[in-house]
């Protein structure tokens, strides 16, 4: 299957997140997206952006659950934010539960999805690349038509205001 890539280029954490707020709001679908990158790239302040682009309530604090493993949101369509960066094996994936989080009419968010087996089961792949201080490379993979269009769709919108 063909594969659309784009490139969005970030100066600050203000454009990352107004960057990933304008995807949230053109996600009108469930969708399961892999989200890599260094620690330190900006993985969950771009997932708070996204989390505020589907509506998740203003009050709602948007953290990393690094420890929790997944925290959950409601929203225009609920939010699953999983972080895997503490698990020591790609079973322990199954006991937390997140391929059932993934199978629900919800956005399930995977940062360090590389610590997973079976890759193909995203519809979107985010990769955010550090350039110095604030600066960041964000490069988005869609497989599917329909996340490609999202993709296209995303990509028109010059730096969010």
């Amino acid at each position: 299957m063909e594969t659309l890539s784009i490139t969005r280029k970030s100066h600050s954490p203000e454009e990352s997140f107004r960057l990933a707020e304008s995807l949230g709001l053109r996600i009108q679908t469930p969708c399961r997206i892999a989200l890599y990158g260094d620690l330190g790239a900006g993985k969950t302040h771009f997932v708070q952006g996204l989390a505020s682009g589907l509506g998740v309530a203003e009050g709602s604090y948007v953290t990393s659950p690094s420890y929790a493993l997944i925290h959950s949101y409601e929203a225009r369509l609920p939010l699953h934010h999983a972080d895997l960066y503490r698990l020591s094996h790609s079973d322990e994936v199954f006991d937390i539960g997140l391929y059932e989080l993934m199978a629900s009419e919800a956005v399930t968010v995977v940062e360090w999805a590389e610590r997973m087996e079976g890759m193909e089961i995203f519809d979107l792949e985010i990769r955010i690349e550090i350039h110095g201080e604030s600066e960041r490379t964000i490069r988005a993979q869609a497989s599917g038509l329909h996340f490609q269009d999202l993709l296209r769709s995303w990509q028109q919108v010059s730096h969010p205001e």
